[in-house]
């Protein structure tokens, strides 16, 4: 299982749970339906996204990957809030996955196989298995 955890603030703002479950392979229709609204062509292309922020940090691009996974990870956990330049919320977050299995590569095409695996913030090189996207303080 894959979690992702928002900041305190975040966390009581939207008014999510602690830890928020995020499994690549359990959206829904309508939620991969609405990846070209977010700007993506598919999801193998968010993964593409997220890996280059996880590999060269913050661009244009890999922010937007990070939002649809927020915003996916926001609305699986009964967080409906819309997806427009208002969303906003905190980098100071983490993810991590408790699932021993390695993640396949960003290449892959996630929508074939249930269970897919979102790529990991930290680097393959050093892989633990939790990270942050950024330092609190």
């Amino acid at each position: 299982m894959r979690y992702l955890i928002l900041s305190d603030r975040d966390r009581e703002r939207f008014g999510c749970p602690d830890k928020m479950p995020f499994e690549w392979g359990r959206l829904t229709n309508k939620e991969v339906a609405l990846l070209p609204k977010l700007g993506f062509k598919s999801l193998a292309e968010v993964h593409r996204m997220l890996g280059q922020y996880v590999e060269e940090g913050v661009s244009e691009e890999s922010i937007k990957a990070l939002d649809v996974v927020v915003w996916l990870a926001l609305r699986r956990s009964g967080v409906h809030v819309p997806f427009d330049e208002n969303f906003e919320y905190d980098l100071d977050m983490e993810w991590f996955d408790d699932d021993p299995t390695p993640a396949p590569s960003v290449e892959e095409d996630p929508g074939k196989a249930p269970g897919s695996a979102v790529p990991r913030k930290s680097s393959p090189r050093t892989a633990p298995s939790s990270s942050r996207t950024s330092r609190r303080k």
